[in-house]
């Protein structure tokens, strides 16, 4: 996300950084949650 990118004011790098790690903790597969995404990791270990 932040190699090679230039921010044109602190609000752009805040909006990019919260996409960031909504996607992060949301979408994204994770190894140690079994290529679950966190969210959907836990959901799972509630519902059990």
């Amino acid at each position: 996300m932040f190699h090679h990118t230039h921010y044109l004011n602190i609000e752009a790098f805040t909006t990019a950084l919260q996409d960031y790690i909504t996607w992060f903790n949301t979408s994204r597969g994770h190894t140690h949650c079994e290529g679950l995404s966190p969210a959907q990791y836990r959901a799972q270990t509630l519902a059990a």
